[in-house]
């Protein structure tokens, strides 16, 4: 169905308090009373141009009853107004979507609207709650009426994502989801639980990942091949990579109903794919490239903290007794022989078997001991850990012939390393391998 909208709630890294939530079960936290929902605007002005991106018709329950509900997002263009605090409300949402609901009688109004068509509309209910989105409601005044503004378009900036800069806020990005958690990540950290879900977003330009935290990432239904417009982003860099930070309501949007969409979905489709991604984009992590001397001296000069660097070296060893772990169905964590999970306890869910390969890589008299994990594997293998530990049973010779294939080989190899002081130790870790001269 085109235009499937996911649902936004506050979300931080932090336990968030839920409707069920009681003083009883967070003894140590003082909850404090929501101030009430300001009004500001009984009758707000016309949208003079709106663009659906999607519409969600629904049931839900208020004051104990049944009722019909309907919301819809979209971009607008400008406003329309005589009351200056009308205008003063809206006119930080130019630019960005919005979200229109209606209940029980008024969903009608909103029943007709189509994704991809556009709109005017008129008399909205404009309610401020201070430290949230300002909401948007339909009411008996209210007027949606079709727009023949054909040349409006999408009415929404668009982010290239080969542009993305660090510190860069307040930005609308669209991609095709090329990589996603199947499974959501639980963990607790000072007594408060937290979950997470991670998955990139590509175009022809570029990549980036996306981290959704909270009810977001138990809520969210996106998968590998959807398209995902997500609105008012920042940009932030942790340990070499940026990704995308969304605001406390984000607003995720799968599969809008808009030509960009459209053209994604063609791109992914008819592109030529590594392990899933994108040829261009399989390896298009930015590292700068170092000799592996230069990369250690700089990792122990910057003990305790991560460097992230590329370099031309050749695979002299790896490790083929020990190839992988087993690791926790709920999260990556290695199972102890115990049968536990150092996050989630004797609560393992299904188990994986994951890649952990031990590669000794050099270049001239220079070696390096490094880590690679399940990417890393899948890419150099071409099968999953899994299917290589079962070859050295079924296939000892094959088995044998797959790590020939790899050692000796020269990679342009992108890797994290940290010097740690206390053990005097070079931890290192391969993002990625790409074969200097490609297979035929």
């Amino acid at each position: 169905m085109i235009g499937n909208l996911v649902e936004f709630k506050e979300i931080t890294r932090k336990h968030a308090r839920t409707e069920q939530d009681t003083p009883d079960q967070h003894p140590n936290k003082v909850f404090i009373a929501s101030r009430s929902p300001v009004v500001v605007a009984l009758r707000v002005a016309a949208f003079d141009a709106a663009f659906a991106l999607s519409i969600k018709l629904t049931k839900l329950k208020r004051a104990g009853r049944e009722e019909e509900y309907a919301e819809a997002w979209c971009s607008v263009k400008k406003v329309g107004s005589d009351d200056a605090r009308s205008r003063d409300c809206i006119s930080q949402v130019l630019g960005c979507p919005i979200s229109i609901k209606a209940f029980g009688d008024n969903v009608s109004k909103l029943r007709h609207i189509v994704a991809g068509q556009h709109y005017s509309i008129n008399g909205l209910k404009i309610t401020t709650i201070p430290g949230k989105p300002q909401e948007y409601t339909v009411n008996s005044d209210t007027v949606i009426e079709k727009s023949g503004e054909k040349s409006a378009g999408l009415l929404l900036d668009l982010a290239p994502l080969s542009d993305l800069r660090t510190g860069q806020r307040d930005l609308n990005v669209i991609g095709v989801i090329i990589q996603y958690d199947e499974n959501a990540t639980h963990g607790a950290k000072n007594g408060n639980k937290w979950v997470r879900r991670k998955f990139t977003i590509a175009n022809a330009d570029g990549k980036i990942a996306v981290t959704l935290w909270g009810s977001t990432a138990e809520s969210f239904k996106g998968s590998v091949g959807n398209v995902a417009l997500l609105c008012g982003v920042s940009i932030q860099e942790y340990k070499g990579f940026i990704s995308l930070q969304l605001p406390s309501y984000p607003c995720i949007l799968l599969d809008p109903a808009f030509l960009e969409c459209e053209e994604l979905h063609r791109w992914y489709k008819d592109s030529v794919k590594i392990n899933g991604v994108p040829e261009g984009l399989a390896y298009s992590v930015d590292y700068p490239m170092m000799t592996l001397v230069d990369a250690v001296d700089k990792a122990c000069s910057s003990e305790n903290e991560d460097i992230c660097f590329k370099s031309e070296a050749v695979v002299i060893s790896i490790n083929d007794s020990e190839i992988s772990y087993i690791s926790c169905g709920m999260c990556k964590k290695k199972i102890k022989d115990s049968g536990e999970c150092p996050a989630h306890g004797y609560d393992i869910g299904e188990t994986c078997t994951r890649y952990l390969l031990k590669i000794t890589i050099g270049e001239a008299d220079n070696q390096m001991n490094t880590t690679a994990f399940e990417s890393v594997g899948d890419s150099l293998f071409k099968m999953s850990a899994n299917e290589l530990a079962n070859l050295a049973t079924e296939n000892p010779s094959a088995y044998d012939d797959a790590f020939r294939k790899i050692v000796g080989k020269t990679y342009t190899i992108s890797i994290r390393a940290k010097y740690v002081s206390e053990s005097q130790l070079l931890q290192s870790t391969i993002m990625s391998m790409v074969p200097v001269v490609m297979d035929e």
